[in-house]
């Protein structure tokens, strides 16, 4: 009796630990944030992600709807924190924040989300003084690639810790009977 129910909660733990295991970054927050409208455009771009990011080859990209780029070409890393700052008088208008990083575990990490300066050009130290606000909305686009989604990862990971655990009360039956 004490095999089967250690067999199942040796089961039950790893089933529920692969979904932890096959987690991937994830935007958590920014500044500023997604469909925010500012009176004035803010001196950087913040973006905060659930873990930590690798600093190889961030990229963010901050775009007017003409195309035209305002962000200064250099993306920093620090931790969980990708930063860009803002490289000249910023027009009224709306803007798009793009992003490509790449997560602690080495999957690609991409989205994008707007936000709206109301005012005169110019920059301002207020609108990025602000911490982000953790009730900050999602991009409108995130997209991972690089992998099996995590949904499969478990299913396969289930399989085999129930085939396992079948194969070994098969096991334990034949050797009571035997």
């Amino acid at each position: 009796m004490k095999r089967p129910i250690f067999l199942i909660a040796l089961m039950a733990m790893l089933t529920l630990a692969s979904g932890v295991a096959s987690a991937h970054s994830s935007l958590v927050s920014s500044s500023p944030n997604a469909g925010e409208s500012l009176p004035k455009a803010p001196d950087q771009v913040e973006l905060v992600f659930n873990q930590a990011i690798s600093p190889s080859f961030p990229t963010v990209a901050i775009t007017a709807q003409s195309g035209e780029r305002f962000d200064d070409g250099t993306a920093t890393v620090e931790g969980e924190f990708v930063r860009t700052r803002v490289d000249r008088q910023v027009p009224a208008g709306t803007y798009t924040v793009g992003y490509r990083v790449v997560s602690a575990d080495g999957h690609p990490i991409t989205g994008s989300y707007e936000f709206t300066v109301t005012g005169t050009p110019g920059t301002s130290a207020e609108a990025t003084t602000a911490a982000p606000t953790p009730a900050a909305a999602q991009p409108s686009e995130p997209e991972t690639a690089g992998g099996p989604p995590p949904g499969a990862i478990i299913g396969l990971v289930a399989f085999a810790v129930a085939a396992v655990g079948g194969l070994g009360w098969v096991l334990v039956r034949s050797r009571r009977k035997a």
